[in-house]
């Protein structure tokens, strides 16, 4: 096979550098030895990646480019499945459960980079991939999927005169994106809606809204939870559990 550059110098490196300080740095001079006569010898750890349920995310990849390009993604959670596979300038086979959902970046794979994108992200996703090329250089991809509540909202009639807070536990509340609006009707009755983007890529968040005047308060509470995937494919389940009290009004939920 054709050596490159980089390659060349990264083995002189190890032979003459690390050879004459193999006796202070033994793990390093066999690491590289490793690296240069049998590249798959010595993996890199695992990449974690969280992808939001529906929507796309990346799984990274870069590999030394030469002269035949031949990409492969599979996934490999128990029996292997074909997710992805790219041999000159073409995107080939694949499982149904991935067809019309993955892509390659095909502008930027001569210059090295395998990285797959995946749509429609579900819950059957989540697992354990490897991307490897013709000369067997390998990257483990292991894909957790979340499912977060955008905004909701509270709203009712209400006397005297509400105030609405958000809090989050246990994380700040400082950077919370919310807004509140106030209306009072015909009757003198009060309406109050208030809404919350989620901002933590968290799931273990419980997000609180407070209603509150002289004489009462109610707090409505959004707990989101969600067990990922184990990379041995095991069990696994997304749920949001809802908690509210009125306060002679009522809740509305919106996801967007």
């Amino acid at each position: 096979d054709e050596i490159d550059g980089n390659t060349f110098i990264c083995s002189l490196y190890c032979i003459f550098v690390l050879g004459s300080q193999m006796e202070i740095y033994p793990l390093k001079w066999i690491k590289c030895v490793l690296r240069w006569y049998w590249p798959g010898a010595v993996q890199s750890p695992d990449t974690q990646v969280g992808c939001v349920f529906g929507g796309s995310c990346v799984l990274p990849c870069r590999f030394q480019p030469n002269g035949d390009t031949t990409l492969h993604w599979v996934k490999v959670n128990g029996k292997e499945v074909k997710v992805h596979r790219y041999s000159r300038d073409q995107d080939k086979d694949q499982d149904p459960l991935y067809e019309e959902r993955t892509s390659l970046f095909h502008d930027q794979i001569s210059g090295g980079n395998a990285s797959l994108s995946l749509a429609r992200v579900n819950l059957q996703d989540q697992g354990r991939y490897l991307c490897y090329t013709k000369n067997d250089q390998k990257t483990f991809v292991i894909l957790t999927v979340r499912a977060n509540v955008s905004s909701f909202t509270f709203s009712g009639a209400i006397y005297p005169r509400p105030q609405l807070t958000w809090s989050v536990h246990p994380r700040p509340a400082t950077v919370l994106q919310n807004t509140t609006e106030v209306h009072e009707d015909d009757q003198g009755l009060y309406d109050i809606s208030g809404s919350l983007r989620t901002v933590y890529s968290d799931t273990e968040s419980t997000y609180s809204c407070s209603v509150q005047n002289e004489h009462s308060a109610r707090k409505f509470t959004i707990r989101q939870h969600s067990k990922s995937l184990n990379p041995e494919g095991q069990q696994s389940e997304v749920k949001i559990d809802f908690q509210w009290w009125q306060l002679n009004g009522l809740v509305t939920l919106a996801n967007d």
